[in-house]
C-alpha cells in the first residue's frame, strides 16, 4: 500500500517521541506500506522545525528524513503541472502541492492529523487517515 506522509505527521513526532505519528515513522521500514512525502512536504516540515524548535532539530530531522529506509520522495518538478487541477477541492493552498504529489504517484492513503482536509471536497476522491486510524488498518 501506498501511503503519503503530510507534514504533521513528522512534526506530531518531534513533539511526541511515542506518538502514533512516531510509530508510523519508525515501521516505515518494515514493508507493511510504502512511505511517500514530496520535497514541498520537507521544505514545509524543516521551516517548522527550525521556527519552532530551532535550527539544531531541524538539522536532525533532515538526516532523519533522507534516512527513512524505503521512502519515496516526489520531487517538486514532477507536480508542478498538475497543481491547478486541485485549487477548487482544497481550500488552503498550502495543502495542494501534498495533495498533487500523493495523486501523482497513487497513493491509497493519505496520512495527516489535519481535520480540515477531511472536510473538503477533495475527501470524497481520497481516503484520509488520521494517525490512529492509520495504525488501526495495518492492525499495529
Amino acid at each position: 500500500m501506498k501511503a503519503y506522509l503530510d507534514t504533521n505527521v513528522f512534526i506530531n513526532m518531534l513533539h511526541s517521541p511515542g506518538s502514533s505519528s512516531a510509530k508510523i515513522i519508525s515501521i516505515c521500514s518494515s514493508g507493511a506500506f510504502t512511505p511517500f512525502v514530496s520535497e514541498y512536504g520537507i521544505a514545509e516540515m524543516i521551516e517548522n522545525a527550525k521556527r519552532n524548535l530551532g535550527k539544531d532539530v531541524a538539522s536532525s530531522l533532515r538526516a532523519l528524513i533522507f534516512s527513512i529506509p524505503g521512502l519515496v520522495i516526489v520531487k517538486d518538478s514532477e507536480i508542478k503541472d498538475g497543481l491547478g487541477e486541485f485549487k477548487g477541492l482544497v481550500k488552503d493552498l498550502d495543502d495542494i502541492p501534498h495533495i498533487a504529489a500523493c495523486f501523482h504517484v497513487g497513493c491509497e492513503v493519505f496520512i495527516t492529523s489535519n481535520r480540515r482536509l477531511t472536510q473538503m471536497k477533495i475527501k470524497d476522491m481520497l481516503a484520509f487517515k488520521g494517525p490512529d486510524e492509520f495504525l488501526e488498518m495495518l492492525q499495529l
